[in-house]
């Protein structure tokens, strides 16, 4: 538990507290995208990526910006290309992902992206992780002086504004088919922050690739001309999850900053996740629950899970995670809400704590974000500073302002009115339809299901192929009975992990 004012504490919940001359919160792929072409416009001498994807068919820009012409490409792959024979050092770390994704990915990317392109862009697929665990992490870094982090690949459906419009005809992914709304946030820091992060990535490219980025020169101050700043000297917690594998160890930084922050609530705790299955996060918020005077819990969650396979498996976590939450909601301060935008998928992971310690990340609420997969996330605490919570609160004001279809003052106001955050949702969505309160008899339901053990399909830590078929295979005494059902739980279990990727 925190042991000091601050609530991030350096080889505790974090593994750097590193200053930010400017920081913004990046709402939604459209003014991401935007920002990171306009940052990486002004580079000199180099650009880091590291993603869960990467495609280097992606438009940048849609709709009236495709229209003014600056010299640069609006696609990622031949903007990066421009770029590269400008003199800029580029290195791309995407996850060497699993056979379950050749369809949904695009085809051979070090063809697109290394082979075809100048000697100063770099390209690998990152398989230095356990079996059946995935690179999660979003991160750029340009010239050392400025970073963006957070839930946002530069991949396929991901691109959307935040009107979130049904039938946006500008959402349409590589192969021509249109795709679901999309929510998901990035953060943005410039200064020592920007740097710790491009160490970060440094390490990663070198324990994957084997030898280290070459020592480049940094550049001159960068900020997009497009985006706002929101924060001005801030300090940035950087967590991360990091499973155990070969020589390094395990890092849950990540898992003990949503533990610290959930404990040190007071008045509320803001939550959007794509998932929300982690046992022990669960366990932390039915404590706070079922204190009479703990903070009340406001919760975005997508409708349904992504597809039908993960709706009856993943989706099978939540509904009883849900339930135990309702359950230990003895005075009433749990909400829980689902989008009625239809398909609108939640992709963020945020957590906002009593307008003073906003955080966005990489890391879902699920089992293998807190212990198998990598995971970075990004926070900030107001430290007293009145400027810091007037932006976290326009933060939240901005995110439940576009859930539920009203301007962020009329956000702010109805929380003056109401004196919670639960019951300004609750007074705005009165006259608004674009958020529904989990009906827990409706939509908690287990029609359906496929069981699948936790510790296959969410798990926290990395699996042995032997302890998973110790774990699937029943006692049986007759050997040749033992031996093909071993066979079969063997091929089972890596049946699992396989779809289990689908669920990073």
């Amino acid at each position: 538990m925190p042991d000091s004012e601050t609530v991030a504490i350096e080889g505790r919940n974090c593994w750097r507290r590193s200053r930010a001359d400017e920081a913004s919160f990046v709402v939604d792929a459209e003014l991401y995208f935007k920002a990171f072409r306009e940052a990486a416009k002004q580079a000199r001498h180099s650009i880091l990526i590291l993603g869960w994807d990467i495609d280097s068919r992606l438009r940048l820009l849609h709709g009236d910006d495709e229209g003014h012409d600056d010299g640069y490409p609006i696609v990622l792959g031949e903007f990066l290309n421009t770029l590269a024979e400008k003199g800029v050092e580029i290195y791309i770390l995407s996850w060497d992902f699993a056979m379950i994704y050749v369809f949904e990915r695009e085809m051979m990317p070090l063809f697109r992206l290394d082979w075809r392109t100048s000697e100063r862009l770099h390209f690998r697929l990152d398989g230095n992780h356990p079996v059946g665990a995935s690179h999660h992490q979003k991160i750029i870094v340009i010239d050392d002086a400025i970073a963006f982090s957070g839930g946002l690949d530069l991949t396929a459906r991901r691109w959307d504004t935040t009107d979130h419009i049904p039938d946006d005809p500008r959402r349409k992914d590589p192969w021509g088919y249109h795709y679901h709304p999309f929510h998901d946030v990035q953060m943005a820091v410039t200064g020592e922050a920007a740097r710790s992060l491009g160490e970060l990535v440094r390490k990663r490219w070198e324990q994957s690739a084997g030898s280290p980025i070459p020592d480049l020169p940094r550049g001159g101050p960068i900020w997009p001309r497009n985006l706002q700043v929101d924060m001005k000297g801030a300090e940035i917690a950087i967590s991360r999850t990091e499973p155990e594998w070969k020589a390094r160890k395990e890092t849950r930084e990540v898992e003990n900053l949503f533990l610290d922050m959930i404990y040190d609530a007071q008045v509320y705790i803001y939550i959007e996740n794509q998932y929300m299955t982690c046992s022990r996060i669960a366990a932390a918020l039915a404590a706070r629950l079922k204190e009479e005077d703990g903070p009340e819990v406001v919760i975005v969650i997508p409708r349904h899970c992504s597809g039908w396979l993960e709706e009856t498996t993943m989706g099978l976590y939540r509904t009883r995670l849900l339930r135990t939450l309702h359950e230990a909601d003895k005075y009433n301060r749990l909400r829980v809400y689902f989008p009625t935008t239809p398909g609108l998928e939640i992709h963020s992971k945020v957590m906002i704590v009593d307008d003073c310690m906003a955080r966005v990340g990489s890391a879902n609420l699920s089992n293998r974000s807190m212990g198998f997969d990598t995971e970075c996330d990004l926070m900030v605490e107001s430290g007293g500073r009145d400027d810091l919570e007037e932006a976290i609160i326009r933060f939240r004001n901005n995110l439940l302002g576009e859930h539920l279809g009203a301007e962020p003052e009329s956000v702010q106001e109805s929380c003056k009115k109401t004196g919670t955050l639960g019951g300004a949702v609750e007074n705005i969505k009165r006259n608004t339809d674009k958020l529904e309160s989990v009906d827990y008899e409706r939509d908690l339901t287990e029609d359906g299901v496929i069981y699948c053990d936790t510790t296959v399909c969410d798990p926290e830590r990395p699996i042995s192929a032997d302890r998973l078929v110790a774990h699937m295979l029943p006692d049986i005494e007759e050997p040749p009975a033992r031996g093909l059902l071993s066979l079969v739980a063997l091929l089972a279990s890596l049946g699992a992990l396989a779809a289990a990727w689908h669920w990073t």
